[in-house]
C-alpha cells in the first residue's frame, strides 16, 4: 500500500443556485476518500469558490489560481448564470463562464483539466418565462453542444445528481490509477520514439493519449491512406479502432463496451501481438461485460495485464460506473475460488471487503455478499452482520446466505444454529445437502428448531429426518401439511398417520392434493399432488398382508389398479407370473376379468378409456418388473420398448445397463425422446435424478469399445450433452484432435459448451492450445462460446482452469 497519497484535485464550478448539489458533491468525495481512494493511496480534493481564502486582489483571480492546479473540472448549471467576476483580461459575463473558458483554453494546450458538464433539468414553466439569467444558460448549452464536446449529462432530482457525480469521481480515480500503471511503459516508449522520424507529424510522448504501439497503428493507417490510391482497411483494424475509441470514454460519453464480434476478431488475429496496456484492459473489460454469455474472450486478457489476475479482478469490483462489469468481476473471483488472502497490491483484502459492504450501491453489496458466500473468511462475518437486517430484502437475504456458508465451512453445528435463528434464511438445494449431509451428528432439538425455516428443500429434508426419528409432534406435522410444496405435505401426512388414531386415505388425499383455481373459477388438476398421493397410497398398501390385499382386490373397480400393483410390488415372488402374463398380453385379460365384475356390462369401458388404462398399467408394470431386476425377462422388456411408446423410466434404463448390450443403446435413445408429462418440469423438479445423466452413463457403459459409433447416432441434444459430460478423462483423451474439433462444431450451443468444458477438464494445455489454434484458423466457421472455454484452458494455470470448468460442469 502507498505510504504517500497522490492528491487528485477536482474543481467544482457552478453559479449559486445549486447549493444542495454542491453539498452532496462534497459528501460524495468524503465518502469516496473514506471508503475507497485512501485505501488505494489517493486523496481526492474538491476545490471551489467556498475554498477561496481572504486575500488581497480580485477574488476570481484567487479562484483561478486554485483552478489552474486542478486536473479535473466538473461544471454544473441550472437556471442561474451568475454575476460578472470583476475586472479581468477577458470580458466574461459570470465567474462560471471565466472558469469554464479558462479550463477549455488550458485543456487545448496541455490536455488538462478533463472536463465534465452536468445540466440540471429546467421545468416547462421556467422555459415559458425565460429571464436574462436563464437565457444565458440556454445560450451556453447550445454553444457547448455545437462548439465544444457536444456531450453532457442531465439530472433532475438530487438522487440522480448523486449517482452521476459518483460515477464521474470513480472514472477520474480509475484514470489516475491507469495512468500510474502506464507510466513505466510510457517511459520505455519515449526512448524508442526519439529516433522514429516520419514524414507525418506525430505528437510527442508527453502529449500522446495512446501508448507507442497504439499510436503507431493509428498513424500507419493514416500514412497508408495518404500513399495508397486504393486504400482498404480490414475488419480487424476496424475492431482495433473501436477498441481504442472505447478506451477514451469520458463521463459525458455513452457507456460502451467492445462488441463480441470485434472482441473475437482481435483475439483471433492479435492475441499474440504487443498491444498497449490501455487496449489489453479494454479487451479485459469486454470479456467481463459479456462474461455471463461466455461469448467474448476473457482469460487471455485477464492473465496478460500488468497486475496479477486476482488484483485486476479486485480492482474491477470497485472501479468504474459499469455495474455489469463489476458483477462479472465478482463472479469470476467466485468461479476461481479466489479468497484474495494476502492481497496488498495496492489495497488489502480487508479494505476491499470494507469498501464493498459500505457501498451505497445495493447491487455492489449483493454481488459482494454472494462472492463472500463462496470465498469469504471467518473474519468477514462482522462486516456481513451489519446487513443481516437491511431494509432491502435482497441485501438481507444475501447477507444471511453468506454468513451461513462461511459458518458451514467452519462448523456445521454453528451454521445450523444460526439458520435456526433466521426463518427467512434462503437455503438452496446444494447448501441444504451440505448442512444435512450427516444427520446422525445433528441433535434432534436443533433439527426441530430448523423446521421453521422457509426454504423448501431444506425444510423438507429436515422434516424427513425428524419423521425417521419419530420426532415430529402433531403441531409440526400440521404446519408441514400447510406447505406449498407437495413433498413436504406428504411428510406431514405421514407423521399425522403415525400420531393420530384416526387418519384415513381420504384425510391424506385432502392434505396432499391441492388443486388451485384456474382463472378464479374452475379448479386446476394438481398433477404433482395426485402423483405424490398415489405414491403415498402405494406405500401404505405395501404394508398390508398378502391375504388382506387379495380380499381388497376383489372389491377393486375396473378403473383402478392400486391394490393389484401393491401386491405385485410387495409380494413380487408370489405374483411375478401374473404380472409377466399381463405385460405379455398388454393387460387385456386383466381388463376382461375386471369387466365381469361390472353390475351393468353394457355401461362398461369405451375403447379409448380401456386403451388408456391398459397403456398406463403396462408402462407401470414394465418399470416395476425392471426394478425387480428380473434378468430372464430381457427379451420381453426389449419387445415392449420396441413396439410401444414407453415413456422414459430410470428403472428401465438401469435394467438395460445391467443386463443389456450395445443394441439397447437405441432403445435408451428412444426412451429419452418420450418423457412423461406430469404437469411440471420432470427434469428440473427438485430432488429428481438427472434422467439424461443416468441414460448417458448407461449408454457409455453399453458402448464400451465402440463409443465412436455411439457419438454418431441421432439423439436429443440434452442427451448428447450429457454423454460428453459423463465421459471420463481417459476416454475423452483417447480421441484425436480432429474428432474433438468436429464436436466443437455441433449446431447446438449447449453441446459445444459441454465438449469445450470437458476439453478443459481432461486435456493438457499443449493439446488445448493446438486444438484452439486449428479451430480458429482463417476460413473456418467457429463459435464464440468454444473460444471462451478453450481460452480458459490455454491462458489460465491448470488448477484455475479446472476449478472454473469444474464449477460450471456441476452447475450445468
Amino acid at each position: 500500500m502507498k505510504t504517500n497519497r497522490t492528491i487528485i484535485k477536482i474543481f467544482l464550478a457552478s453559479p449559486g443556485d445549486l447549493v444542495e448539489e454542491r453539498r452532496a458533491a462534497k459528501r460524495i468525495v468524503e465518502e469516496e476518500n473514506r471508503n475507497h481512494a485512501n485505501s488505494l493511496g489517493y486523496q481526492i480534493e474538491l476545490v471551489g469558490w467556498e475554498d477561496t481564502v481572504a486575500q488581497h486582489g480580485r477574488a476570481q483571480e484567487i479562484i483561478n489560481r486554485d483552478l489552474d492546479q486542478c486536473s479535473y473540472f466538473v461544471g454544473m448549471i441550472w437556471k442561474r448564470w451568475g454575476t460578472p467576476p470583476g475586472p479581468s483580461q477577458g470580458s466574461y459575463s459570470s465567474g462560471f463562464e471565466e472558469e469554464y473558458e479558462r479550463s477549455e483554453e488550458r485543456y487545448g494546450k496541455t490536455g488538462k483539466p478533463s472536463i465534465s458538464m452536468l445540466f440540471k433539468e429546467i421545468s416547462d414553466e421556467d422555459k415559458r418565462d425565460v429571464g436574462p439569467q436563464l437565457e444565458q444558460v440556454l445560450k451556453f448549452k447550445r454553444r457547448f453542444t455545437e462548439e465544444y464536446r457536444g456531450a453532457y449529462q442531465t439530472f433532475g432530482e438530487i438522487r440522480d445528481f448523486e449517482q452521476q457525480f459518483r460515477s464521474i469521481i470513480a472514472m477520474f480515480l480509475r484514470r489516475e490509477i491507469d495512468e500510474a500503471a502506464n507510466d513505466q511503459s510510457e517511459e520505455r516508449s519515449r526512448s524508442a520514439d526519439a529516433d522514429d522520424v516520419r514524414t507525418l507529424s506525430k505528437p510527442t510522448t508527453d502529449d500522446a493519449i495512446f501508448e507507442k504501439g497504439a499510436r503507431d497503428f493509428v498513424f500507419d493507417l493514416i500514412e497508408r491512406k495518404q500513399k495508397e490510391l486504393e486504400f482498404e482497411y480490414n475488419a480487424t483494424e476496424v475492431a482495433r479502432f473501436r477498441l481504442l475509441a472505447n478506451t477514451l470514454q469520458l463521463s459525458q460519453n455513452d457507456s460502451e463496451n467492445l462488441g463480441v464480434h470485434d472482441a473475437n476478431l482481435l483475439y483471433r488475429n492479435m492475441r499474440d501481438e504487443t498491444l498497449s496496456e490501455r487496449e489489453r484492459r479494454g479487451l479485459l473489460g469486454a470479456g467481463l461485460a459479456h462474461y455471463r454469455s461466455s461469448t467474448a474472450p476473457l482469460w487471455h486478457w485477464l492473465y496478460n495485464q500488468s497486475r496479477p489476475a486476482r488484483s485486476e479482478l479486485a480492482f474491477a469490483t470497485i472501479l468504474g460506473s459499469d455495474f455489469a462489469k463489476k458483477r462479472s468481476a465478482f463472479q469470476v473471483l467466485r468461479a476461481l475460488g479466489e479468497s484474495l488472502q494476502g492481497l496488498s497490491d495496492p489495497v488489502s483484502r480487508e479494505r476491499l471487503v470494507e469498501w464493498w459492504l459500505r457501498s451505497t450501491e445495493s447491487d455492489t453489496v449483493i454481488s459482494a455478499l454472494n462472492y463472500l458466500s463462496e470465498c469469504g473468511l471467518t473474519e468477514d462475518i462482522e462486516a456481513i452482520d451489519a446487513h443481516l437486517d437491511s431494509s432491502e430484502a435482497t441485501v438481507s437475504k444475501a447477507a444471511v446466505g453468506a454468513k451461513i456458508n462461511i459458518l458451514a465451512r467452519e462448523s456445521i453445528e454453528k451454521a445450523l444454529e444460526f439458520t435456526a435463528s433466521r426463518e427467512d434464511a434462503e437455503i438452496p438445494r446444494r447448501l441444504a445437502l451440505v448442512l444435512l449431509a450427516n444427520p446422525v451428528t445433528i441433535e434432534t432439538r436443533l433439527l426441530r428448531r430448523c423446521l421453521a425455516n422457509r426454504s423448501t428443500e431444506f425444510r423438507r429434508i429436515v422434516a424427513g429426518e425428524l419423521l425417521r426419528r419419530d420426532a415430529l409432534e402433531s403441531e409440526h406435522a400440521k404446519l408441514l401439511t400447510e406447505s406449498s410444496d407437495t413433498a413436504t405435505r406428504v411428510v406431514g401426512a405421514k407423521a399425522l398417520r403415525k400420531l393420530l388414531l384416526e387418519f384415513s386415505l381420504a384425510d391424506a388425499r385432502t392434505l396432499i392434493v391441492k388443486p388451485k383455481k384456474q382463472n378464479g373459477i374452475l379448479p386446476e388438476y394438481d398433477h404433482e399432488g395426485e402423483e405424490k398421493f398415489a405414491a403415498y397410497k402405494h406405500e401404505l398398501l405395501c404394508e398390508k398382508k398378502y391375504e388382506d390385499l387379495v380380499i381388497m382386490r376383489n372389491e377393486e373397480s375396473v378403473y383402478t389398479h392400486d391394490i393389484s400393483f401393491a401386491m405385485y410390488d410387495r409380494y413380487f415372488k408370489l405374483t411375478s407370473a401374473e404380472i409377466i402374463a399381463n405385460i405379455k398380453d398388454d393387460f387385456q385379460s386383466f381388463i376382461a376379468n375386471k369387466r365381469k365384475t361390472l353390475q351393468n356390462p353394457l355401461s362398461g369401458l369405451d375403447e379409448k378409456l380401456e386403451s388408456f388404462l391398459r397403456e398406463t398399467m403396462l408402462y407401470k408394470a414394465l418399470g416395476l418388473l425392471c426394478s425387480k431386476k428380473a434378468k430372464g425377462e430381457l427379451p420381453l422388456i426389449r419387445q415392449k420398448v420396441d413396439v410401444c411408446a414407453v415413456p422414459y423410466s430410470v428403472a428401465i434404463v438401469e435394467y438395460f445397463g445391467k443386463f443389456g448390450g450395445w443394441n439397447d443403446v437405441d432403445r435408451i435413445i428412444k426412451l429419452c425422446t418420450n418423457f412423461p408429462f406430469k404437469g411440471y418440469s420432470l427434469l428440473s423438479a427438485g430432488g429428481q435424478e438427472d434422467e439424461y445423466g443416468v441414460a448417458a452413463k448407461v449408454m457409455l457403459r453399453l458402448a464400451d469399445g465402440r463409443v465412436a459409433d455411439l457419438l454418431v447416432k441421432e439423439m436429443p441434444s440434452e442427451l448428447r450433452k450429457a454423454v460428453f459430460a459423463s465421459m471420463n478423462k481417459s476416454l475423452f483423451n483417447s480421441f484425436d484432435d480432429a474428432q474433438i474439433e468436429r464436436w466443437l462444431g455441433f449446431k447446438d450451443d449447449s453441446v459445444r459448451q459441454s465438449v469445450s468444458v470437458k476439453a478443459v477438464l481432461s486435456l493438457p494445455k499443449s493439446r488445448i492450445t493446438k486444438i484452439l489454434t486449428s479451430y480458429i484458423e482463417d476460413g473456418k466457421t467457429y463459435f464464440y462460446n468454444v473460444v471462451f472455454w478453450l481460452d480458459l484452458g490455454v491462458a489460465a494455470d491448470r488448477q484455475s482452469a479446472v476449478t472454473v470448468a469444474g464449477k460450471f460442469s456441476m452447475n450445468d
